[in-house]
């Protein structure tokens, strides 16, 4: 099983894989205790469900097909007051618009059950 976490310079990710080959950047994993068949998130998603467990948790998919379901969302919010003046004092001119917060969930089955969760968040402004 396999746990990987990318920080981006707008978004982040994590990946929760059972098996598969090698990458190109494998070699800088580490292993630990803590990564085992038995994590889970705290709603209790994980390795092995079916695409009905699934879907009992997070609901219908926005996207699915014969080996994967799909979730995604996004929404915007507005800066704390302080926030907005440090960012106008810094001379950034969006210091006043939204900032558009975005998400998605990729989950992959082979026969029938989960192998691939891959969790993408971040934001813009």
């Amino acid at each position: 099983m396999k746990l990987i976490f990318e920080r981006g310079e707008i978004a982040s990710a994590a990946y929760l894989i059972d098996g598969g080959p090698d990458w190109s950047e494998s070699y800088k994993c580490v292993a630990s205790k803590i990564v085992s068949d038995k994590l889970a998130t705290a709603s209790g998603l994980h390795l092995g469900m079916t695409a009905a467990e699934v879907e009992k948790i997070l609901g219908k998919p926005c996207i699915e097909t014969n080996d994967s379901i799909e979730y995604a969302f996004d929404y915007q919010y507005m800066l704390p007051f302080d926030k907005r003046q440090r960012l106008k004092g810094e001379g950034h001119l969006g210091a006043d618009e939204p900032v558009d917060w975005f998400g998605s969930m990729q989950i992959k089955f082979r026969g029938a059950k989960a192998y691939y969760i891959a969790i993408l968040t971040g934001e813009t402004q």
